[in-house]
């Protein structure tokens, strides 16, 4: 009697092995099968991005410079820059209605509101979203959109980082555009 007793508990156990092996195997192929389809998402996402700056930067060619204003801080390092600038050179500016777009400007205020990402590891810039200012005194910008590039100048000490549509951010700057006259877009 014993011995059945045996052979029903060691068929019991190897039942319950099949079954939690086997579980075991699904749930590897079903992670598996997440990562790879989050990868491939990630994969097209930062495709359809670099698209959409391509598209962007071919319908414009500017550059400006001027004294840096106030900020809007958007979120991380994200920001609307006001700008007044002292030169400023479009030589293309092929944005529609429907078209994003990085800035908005009015020759007659010789004024800028420019999305900008600021430098992560620079003491001014820190001050900024750490502390909360909303203006930094004596600091100096250059937007150049054929090297994609915002350059910061603040105590002889440069400053660079990369220019991009505002994406997610577009929506700020749309409601800035919306509330400004004569301004236009570039």
């Amino acid at each position: 009697m014993g011995f059945f007793y045996a052979v029903l508990i060691m068929k019991k156990l190897l039942k319950g092995c099949l079954i939690g092996c086997l579980g075991s195997i699904i749930l590897a192929c079903v992670i598996f099968l997440f990562i790879t389809l989050m990868l491939s998402l990630f994969s097209s996402a930062e495709k359809d991005y670099k698209r959409r700056q391509n598209e962007y930067f071919a319908k414009v060619d500017y550059t400006f410079t001027g004294d840096v204003g106030e900020f809007d801080l958007l979120g991380g390092t994200y920001c609307i820059v006001e700008i007044d600038y002292d030169t400023l050179n479009i030589s293309k500016n092929q944005i529609g209605k429907e078209d994003a777009f990085c800035g908005i400007y009015n020759e007659k205020d010789s004024k800028i509101y420019c999305f900008c990402k600021l430098p992560e590891k620079s003491k001014w810039s820190e001050s900024i979203y750490c502390e909360k200012t909303d203006k930094i005194e004596d600091l100096r910008i250059k937007v150049d959109s054929k090297k994609r590039k915002v350059y910061y100048l603040k105590n002889n000490k440069i400053d660079s980082t990369i220019l991009s549509d505002p994406d997610v951010y577009q929506s700020d700057l749309s409601k800035l555009y919306k509330r400004k006259k004569n301004y236009k877009k570039f």
